[in-house]
């Protein structure tokens, strides 16, 4: 086993203080620590072929980039491990990080720093696992006899590992681990859990077997995804424990049983950066041979990887979507996918329609309460929009304290159903200090539009909207109005019919002026 020692980590940073509580932190630790100012002295130590283990580079820097560094060294030798430190990070730059193969991020300054050396351990874990590989490789490249009889094997680990390179979406990620999971073990049922941490639960979400289909018809396949076991109330601390040593969970043991009729199973836990993401289960199987466990391994290795950047990408394609501070779809995201789903509803002739509404007297309450009580209420309506939309709605931040829900394949009757229910909701709840607001409590005002009642095109559909809320806004606020057509504007189709099912909604409507 390697000791700290062993590791060299350059660090480089164009600030001095930077670099020495760096420095400071990581010899403590036992590291080889050597640091540079710049990109250019960095690559200078380089070049007689002492690469460091760990590059640590700020982003920015005043000649040469911590991105272009990293790009370079990448150039030198694929196995640097790259740490990126910014306080400056934008979409442009992560994308960048990612496709040069950068480990990850620490945002300056530094708010703790044993967040520091947890990664420096999470990085050494990898270079272990690289290592590991190697010596692996290199064992069954030395034994000729052992070569040509796992050579299908070594193949499929091969096509496995360039498979994944394709692949972005870890439902993706995790098909094709199962797919070649399931041939290794002679064509067995191999399942996925996936954690839900909201239900503390564990539910089958990914099956494969190579006679899964001839077995079990598409009804069955599909009952069996819906089908979990609780791991009960438990700290997260705890959870990661209970995963780690899931296959003694007897509950697991009766769920094996009552979908597959056996209790022979092997189990194999799924947990990235501390955070239990699920469970894989190899079905009627309890011991492997030694060359198929490395190699189920080696599966298992590649699986984590890219998963681990499939949650990455999914990082870094929301900070281009989704608003910083709700959590909700951006302002910019909105416009792209109203202006798909209008296509989508003209082309089907189906309904669509827009929930535009505000908080009322927003600013009275930011300036009484302060900017962060403001923004924990933005927040705190944000959660009411994600917890009461259905799969199909599409809740955003329009800005300020401004949001709207776009409703697919709903028609105006269905909106006004819904606005109201939002509107009553957000009255009825308790928010901090809202009795210091107007009437004692805080509400929202609501403008209601659809296609092609109101309008058929992104703009007008918007701004008919919000001049119902402006309206509301006039005749006294916390109420739902529904628009009125632009002028001049005459449908183009007629909608065909959508159920609304039954309710009741009080709704008062805009008049003609």
């Amino acid at each position: 086993m390697a000791s700290p020692q062993d590791f060299y980590i350059l660090v480089v940073d164009d600030e001095d203080s930077v670099r020495s509580i760096l420095y400071e932190t990581l010899t403590s630790e036992g590291y080889n620590v050597t640091t540079a100012a710049s990109g250019e002295e960095a690559l200078a130590m380089m070049q007689d072929g002492d690469l460091p283990h760990i590059l640590m580079t700020d982003i920015r820097m005043p000649e040469m980039s911590g991105v272009e560094l990293a790009t370079k060294v990448k150039a030198i030798s694929d196995e640097v491990e790259v740490i990126i430190m910014t306080s400056h990070a934008s979409l442009e730059t992560a994308t960048q990080a990612i496709r040069i193969g950068v480990y990850d991020y620490l945002n300056k300054p530094f708010e703790d720093l044993q967040e520091v050396k947890t990664i420096i351990l999470r990085v050494i874990d990898k270079i272990y696992l690289r290592l590991e590989n190697k010596q692996l490789f290199e064992q069954i490249k030395n034994k000729n006899e052992a070569l040509t009889a796992i050579s299908d094997e070594i193949t499929a680990i091969y096509k496995f590992s360039q498979e994944l390179i394709t692949l972005l979406e870890p439902e993706d990620i995790v098909n094709a681990f199962l797919t070649y999971l399931s041939e290794l073990v002679d064509g067995k049922m191999c399942l996925f859990l996936k954690f839900y941490p909201a239900k503390s639960a564990l539910v089958v979400r990914n099956i494969k077997g190579r006679d899964l289909e001839k077995i079990y018809t598409e009804q069955q396949i599909n009952d069996f995804k819906n089908i979990g076991m609780s791991l009960g109330p438990a700290s997260e601390k705890d959870i990661v424990s209970i995963i780690a040593r899931i296959a003694r969970h007897p509950s697991l043991k009766t769920l094996v049983t009552k979908l597959f009729n056996t209790s022979r199973y092997m189990a194999y836990p799924l947990i990235i950066r501390d955070t239990p993401i699920g469970v894989t289960i190899v079905v009627d199987e309890m011991v492997l041979s030694e060359q198929d466990d490395k190699i189920l391994r080696q599966y298992l290795n590649h699986l984590e990887i890219s998963y681990d950047k499939s949650l990455l990408h999914k990082k870094v394609k929301d900070l281009a979507i989704k608003d910083g501070l709700t959590g909700l779809y951006n302002h910019r995201y909105f416009k792209e996918r109203l202006e798909l789903e209008i296509q989508t509803a003209k082309r089907i002739q189906h309904p669509l329609s827009l929930i535009f509404f505000d908080i009322d007297h927003f600013k009275q309450y930011n300036d009484i309460n302060g900017h962060p009580m403001g923004d924990m209420l933005l927040r705190s309506v944000a959660d009411i929009l994600r917890k009461t939309s259905r799969a199909t709605d599409i809740p955003c931040r329009y800005g300020g304290e401004e949001f709207v829900i776009i409703l697919t394949h709903t028609s105006l009757e269905g909106a006004k159903i819904k606005a109201e229910k939002l509107r009553k909701l957000v009255e009825e709840t308790e928010f901090p200090n809202q009795e210091k607001q107007p009437n004692g409590n805080l509400t929202i005002s609501i403008g209601v539009s659809e296609i092609p009642s109101h309008a058929d095109d992104l703009t007008h559909l918007v701004d008919v909207a919000d001049e119902a809320l402006y309206k509301v806004k006039e005749s006294g606020r916390n109420n739902v109005m529904i628009a009125l057509p632009y002028e001049g504007y005459i449908p183009s189709y007629v909608a065909k019919q959508i159920s609304t099912g039954r309710g009741d909604t009080q709704v008062n409507y805009q008049k003609e002026q």
